[in-house]
């Protein structure tokens, strides 16, 4: 028994049967429905390992299902069916991130076969990504200890967490100690007025909210969220995520929480290709910012300490 979860549309029983039955038998949680509409319902209320889909459906077709899955989940594999193949819905297929393209009739053992496959792959895949990622959180690991500065060692996780999300837009924000709010300290593709200008109290907005309650949030569409709707006219981009720092995920979010309290707040926003931030970014970033929160909670108490030489000298002098 497997933990993959298989999405199913086709609008012939037959098949939706067939495919289910195979799938089951694989040990695959299937979910199969007659129309890419109520299948897209479906992938938004949870997010499934693989997309089997025929090309020719009632309403929206299989390709602009596709399309639609993958903005909710980018790792989502996708398998292709068609009874009437051509080398234009095949190359479509493709194109917009199908790994395979099974033709009708096929028998049992293909569709194994193709799912068998396309999970190969996509693991694959998702290891080279977790070693380049791995490779990289360890180079900024070997650079964020020599770090002298709170605003040095902010531009270099923030540069680092754009890299890594091919976010183009971001702001790391600290909690000032005498008003308890929100400041900017390092900031990517922002307006130097609303650096400069921005304070928030916690609670106030989507940071303010992160930094207070120190959960993970998660949005594709913020005008259709339960709590944040009511914000969105304030939001240019309505995707975004929030992922505590302890739980070490478009606006991404990262509220960076000492044990104590949070200390602040990491948020990225509009990825270059336009898709959104997924889970995997979540645990990368989650990595990056636990590490991140022990640099600076060490600058301050060295600070506190060279603060407190000081004055033990200057008492001695007195």
């Amino acid at each position: 028994m497997t933990d993959t979860t298989v999405l199913v549309a086709d609008d012939e029983a037959s098949i939706r049967e067939l495919v289910t039955s195979v799938l089951l038998d694989e040990g695959f949680a299937v979910e199969a429905f007659e129309s890419a509409e109520a299948a897209l319902e479906a992938a938004r209320a949870k997010d499934f390992d693989v997309l089997l889909t025929d090309i020719k459906l009632p309403g929206m077709d299989g390709i602009g299902l596709l399309q639609e899955v993958r903005k909710l989940n980018e790792g989502v594999v996708a398998i292709v069916m068609t009874g009437y193949a051509t080398v234009e819905s095949a190359r479509g297929a493709l194109k917009e991130g199908a790994y395979d393209y099974l033709m009708k009739p096929f028998d049992i053992e293909e569709v194994r076969r193709a799912v068998s496959n396309a999970l190969a792959r996509r693991q694959l895949e998702e290891e080279n990504a977790r070693l380049k990622q791995l490779t990289h959180l360890f180079n900024v690991s070997q650079a964020i200890p020599t770090t002298k500065g709170e605003t040095e060692l902010m531009q270099i996780v923030l540069a680092s967490a754009l890299k890594q999300t091919d976010a183009c837009c971001g702001s790391i924000m600290l909690i000032d100690a005498d008003t308890n709010e929100l400041v900017i300290i390092a900031s990517e593709g922002l307006d130097d007025a609303v650096v400069t200008s921005t304070r928030v109290a916690l609670d106030e907005g989507v940071a303010g909210w992160v930094a207070r309650h120190g959960r993970p949030v998660l949005v594709s569409d913020i005008t259709q969220h339960p709590v944040f709707s009511k914000m969105a006219r304030n939001y240019e981009d309505r995707s975004f995520v929030s992922v505590p720092m302890e739980s070490g995920h478009d606006i991404l979010s990262f509220p960076m929480r000492s044990p104590q309290s949070a200390m602040g707040v990491l948020s990225l926003h509009r990825r270059r290709d336009g898709r959104p931030f997924t889970r995997g970014h979540v645990r990368m970033l989650g990595i990056l910012t636990s590490q991140a929160t022990i640099a600076l909670e060490n600058i301050r108490l060295f600070s506190k300490l060279d603060n407190t030489y000081i004055s033990t000298v200057q008492s001695l002098a007195l």
